[in-house]
């Protein structure tokens, strides 16, 4: 079996057109891999050296071949070699790790973190690198705690939540079980069981799994219940305890219609949301004249009026309910009857009236620490994903103090900001660490809510006399909204004259790249200062909507003093714009990019729609002078850049740390250096001329940037790439499979490049070797997003 890191590490050791391809293959592409390791485990994923916790590493090899184990820290030391070179013949190897500096049981333990165990098989003919595996185990001297071994009976859930008994199918009871237990299930009436399902009477013993049954209404003795709300009551027992949950369950009429009253029906026929749906279509049929005919909806003592009328005819009725009472007022949650009197015959049908549950989505604080006796603040900002009623308490451990916001409308998927200046009704609060805790309400009814809490430390900001001290560091606006304003103001104090430094980072920490550097290390004196920024990054190109990140440095003699905070770029719930329609947005045309680059003009209006989404993405990015460059050849630097910036929800960047990384013909401050450090954690990265020379200024052809593309989608999504018999490309052999036959299998099955057409031979050419330009690595970036492959 091939590693999936292995491929990657290939991948980018042949980025360029004259690569001398790593494990074992051939320069100019020719050749294959053969599987050496054929897997590589840990027994124990969390190795504690105070209780003396190993792992053992087991090491399968497939081939014979020279193996080296060796664990790296996080900083890419190697801290244990477990194996060095030796002729290993196939079979499994096993290698002791304990965690400690000279791996000795009992010995000093190395310092806590996540370690990496690595494998590589080297040729025994020429010494080559020919097959490459890892673990991560994390080192972990707090003391293991042994798992509680909980029973849990889960989801319990019954849907439809109301049914007519002898007419409707019934309900489908689910739920879940975590251990092997003996459950029990049985429908109640009160205290009285009215339906014991067979199969689930407590008396055995069952599997740990997912179990469903229908209830089509009827008791024990095969009669149908009476009409009302029944309790479904599901347990589950074993030596570890007993674990129970309930649910209701309403059966409606035995009928819906009747010689006078046909064909009665209710759209939507289960649950419904007044809020989001459209209103209920009640429909049905009279067969006759009637003297009288109603329509009402009833819950308990609750009765809403829809039809009532006199000398009604015989007809087709449609009538709508938009879930109001005879007020105006939305009606409560629960099941409701709709019920059809025509004079002395009556007929109904049951809904269930739900309403959303808001989801807080967001929530952080613009600073997370602040000092109320200088006049510090935060700002907790949150966003909801559906219409809600919000309120926001100020608590001090379990104690309640007061109200910072309360029953606040707000609306779905805007951000919303709410200050505190480490007050409780305006007095000080002492030192020490609070709680802002946030509740969402659905706006009818309070009883469906979300809640999400957030911490903020209240001490006092003291740094020693050699350093110039950062206060009062906020952002103006806290959410900036381009359709409110043009400019962003960070506004900082400092207490000594220093040279300070500002940065803005995406996300929320300040790691990584910048976005952009708006000082760098300016001579400024002691006192308040501000910074107005247009909110664009180092490319003049606006910030894309999200969290993002500011890093305050002031330098007195080079003792540097830092301060973070947070900020949003997005849609602002603001008074002036929450009465407009949901969806804002609707009619903003994302950027199009013939409107952002002067030389796209002759491209493919797909090729367009391509570079527009990358641009939008932040995967590519134009040059100072308006131009994409769509036909210009990219390189093993771009390379590293974009795919790792497509897949970036998926795979953490790691900030440059000031290092060549081993390479002789790099710049340590370069623009790609935290690419090339993240491909090198993934061993993604190796370079030339015994790893001495990374060479990114080679460009690369369509085969490799296209293994390169596929391999990051198969390491960090769920895909993984499929093996090909036969592509349709005639520059493809399918006899003698060359290294890039599944990946050109691949790009044949999505259409992933542009092909060529011979018209002469009709037959269609992939040219692999052909240098990659700009404009086709997005557009077949795009259609990898368009086929899942992204993500």
């Amino acid at each position: 079996m091939m590693k999936k890191l292995l491929s990657l590490l290939v991948a980018v050791s042949m980025l360029s057109s004259t690569a001398a391809y790593a494990v074992g293959i051939a320069d100019g592409g020719s050749g294959s891999v053969t599987d050496y390791i054929s897997s590589l485990t840990v027994s124990r994923e969390t190795v504690n050296p105070a209780q003396n916790l190993s792992t053992t590493v087991n090491v399968s090899l497939a081939n014979t071949a020279s193996i080296y184990v060796y664990v790296l820290n996080a900083s890419f030391d190697v801290v244990t070699t477990l194996k060095t070179n030796g002729i290993l013949t196939p079979g499994t190897y096993s290698y002791e790790w304990n965690g400690t500096v000279s791996n000795i049981a009992g010995g000093t333990a190395l310092s806590d973190g996540t370690y990496t165990i690595r494998a590589f098989a080297y040729s025994t003919v020429d010494g080559s690198v020919v097959d490459y595996a890892y673990q991560r185990v994390t080192l972990d001297n707090e003391g293991l705690i042994p798992p509680v071994a909980t029973l849990d009976l889960s989801g319990l859930t019954v849907s439809p939540s109301s049914f007519v008994a002898g007419q409707d199918t019934g309900s489908t009871i689910t739920f879940n079980v975590n251990q092997a237990a003996y459950v029990d299930v049985e429908v109640r009436s009160g205290s009285t069981v009215v339906k014991q399902f067979a199969n689930y009477n407590g008396s055995t013993l069952l599997s740990n799994t997912s179990y469903s049954m229908v209830w089509d209404g009827k008791n024990d003795s095969g009669s149908y219940v009476s009409n009302g709300t029944y309790t479904v009551y599901a347990s589950a027992t074993n030596s570890n305890g007993t674990d129970s949950m309930t649910a209701s369950v309403t059966v409606g009429s035995t009928s819906t219609s009747s010689d006078l009253i046909k064909n009665f029906t209710l759209n939507p026929s289960s649950n419904w949301d007044p809020s989001e749906d459209d209103e209920l279509e009640i429909e049905f049929e009279l067969t006759d004249d009637v003297e009288d005919l109603t329509v009402v909806a009833k819950k308990g003592s609750k009765t809403v009026e829809i039809i009532d009328e006199e000398d009604a005819s015989e007809d087709d009725y449609s009538e709508t309910w938009d879930g109001t009472d005879d007020d105006g007022d939305d009606v409560e949650t629960g099941t409701w009857e709709i019920r059809i009197t025509a004079d002395d015959e009556t007929v109904s049908r049951y809904i269930d009236i739900v309403r959303e549950k808001p989801e807080i989505t967001e929530a952080f604080v613009t600073k997370t620490s602040i000092d109320n006796e200088i006049g510090e603040v935060t700002n907790l900002v949150f966003k909801v994903d559906s219409d809600a009623v919000v309120t926001v308490e100020l608590y001090d451990g379990s104690k309640r103090l007061s109200k910072l916001l309360e029953d606040e409308d707000v609306v779905k998927n805007k951000w919303y900001s709410v200050e505190w200046d480490g007050t409780d009704e305006g007095d000080e609060v002492d030192e020490g660490s609070y709680t802002l805790k946030i509740t969402a309400e659905n706006e009818v009814d309070d009883d469906i809510y979300d809640t999400e809490s957030v911490n903020v430390t209240v001490d006092e900001d003291t740094t020693s006399s050699s350093k110039s001290n950062i206060t009062n560091d906020y952002t103006a606006p806290v959410v900036f909204d381009d359709k409110e304003g043009e400019y962003l103001t960070v506004k900082y104090c400092i207490d000594e004259d220093a040279e300070v430094f500002l940065a803005i980072y995406k996300g929320m920490s300040a790691s990584g790249s910048t976005e952009i550097e708006l000082m760098d290390y300016v001579d400024q004196n002691d006192g308040c200062h501000e910074v107005k920024w247009n909110v664009e990054d180092d490319n003049d190109k606006a910030l894309k909507d999200g969290v993002y990140s500011y890093k305050l440095i002031t330098s007195v003699d080079g003792k540097k003093e830092t301060e973070t905070g947070r900020f949003v770029v997005g849609n602002a719930g603001n008074s002036s714009d929450d009465d407009d329609d949901d969806d804002d947005n609707d009619d903003v045309q994302p950027v199009k990019c013939g409107s952002t680059y002067y030389d796209v003009t002759g491209v493919s209006p797909e090729m367009c729609e391509a570079i527009t989404w990358t641009t939008n993405e932040g995967i590519f990015s134009g040059y100072s002078d308006g131009s994409f460059r769509p036909y210009q050849n990219i390189n093993r630097a771009e390379t590293l850049k974009v795919v790792f910036e497509a897949f970036r929800d998926k795979v953490a960047l790691l900030p440059a740390n000031g290092s060549t990384l081993g390479f002789k013909d790099v710049n340590p401050d370069g623009w790609y250096m935290t690419y090339a450090r993240t491909a090198k954690f993934y061993g993604m990265l190796h370079g030339y001329i015994n790893e001495t020379e990374a060479r990114f200024s080679n460009n690369i052809n369509r085969a490799e940037f296209l293994k390169f593309a596929l391999e990051a989608s198969d390491a960090f999504t769920a895909w993984e790439i499929p093996g090909f018999e036969t592509t349709s490309y005639a520059d493809v052999s399918d006899t003698t499979p060359s290294w890039y036959h599944d990946y050109a299998g691949v790009a044949d099955t999505y259409n992933l490049y542009n092909t060529y057409y011979d018209v002469e031979s009709g037959r269609v050419f992939l040219r692999p070797g052909q240098l990659v330009q700009r404009g086709e690595v997005a557009l077949l970036l795009y259609r990898m997003y368009l086929n899942g492959l992204l993500n």
